[in-house]
């Protein structure tokens, strides 16, 4: 069995707020793209926003490879938290 080891500082996102729901592109360090990621990535999602959240507030996710460079003007992932409240409380 792989294992895989993601957490939350591993992970940058941008996203589009146009529409009913978020789009994101999450980029994450040494991702290979393997479905086991994608898993371990949707659990980090759920704990971070919650299922309900992550399931009503993010419409699409489009997953890169963190290129280390871009840290600076990408997001941190536990800001995905902060504008999903936002969004919520806007409503």
């Amino acid at each position: 069995m792989e294992v895989v080891k993601i957490g939350y500082n591993d992970i940058y996102f941008t996203y589009n707020d146009r529409g009913p729901s978020l789009q994101l592109t999450l980029h994450i360090r040494a991702f290979k793209h393997t479905q086991i990621e994608k898993n371990a990535l949707y659990i980090l999602l759920d704990s971070l926003l919650g299922e309900y959240d992550a399931i009503n507030q993010i419409d699409r996710i489009d997953w890169q490879t963190l290129d280390e460079t871009q840290t600076t003007t990408l997001l941190p992932f536990v800001q995905l938290r902060d504008i999903v409240d936002r969004r919520k409380d806007k409503r």
